[in-house]
């Protein structure tokens, strides 16, 4: 990612890594105090505007771990090789299932009872 900002234009001072991380959501916890830690020994106050970057299939879900830590961040979307695409695309499909696992566990209890009962 920080290659694609580099292309894009962000300049390197602009850009802080995090490389300890084994999910996105450690990625954004992690980020977030390294973020703040920045903000602050630069002598800022108030909230730091955040662009984060990751692949285009997953900026949607980045974005709600974001929110969840209590970050108003923005995303940009690498490219993502059309080979890639269609494994992507369901991996952030369960993703998202498992970022709402209650409401999704509810549906199918809920869908599994109207099932069992409407057959009869």
């Amino acid at each position: 990612m920080r290659k694609y900002l580099l292309e894009v234009g962000v300049p390197t001072e602009k850009i802080i890594l995090e490389d300890q991380s084994r999910n996105t959501f450690e990625n954004f916890m992690f980020s977030k105090e390294k973020i703040l830690a920045d903000w602050e020994k630069s002598g800022h106050t108030g909230q730091p505007q955040i662009l984060f970057a990751t692949s285009n299939y997953h900026v949607m879900r980045a974005s709600l771990y974001s929110k969840r830590i209590g970050f108003s961040a923005q995303g940009i979307g690498a490219p993502t090789s059309l080979y890639f695409l269609p494994t992507a695309l369901i991996r952030e499909y369960i993703g998202i299932l498992s970022y709402y696992r209650l409401i999704t566990f509810l549906l199918l209890v809920v869908e599994a009872f109207l099932a069992y009962f409407l057959a009869f």
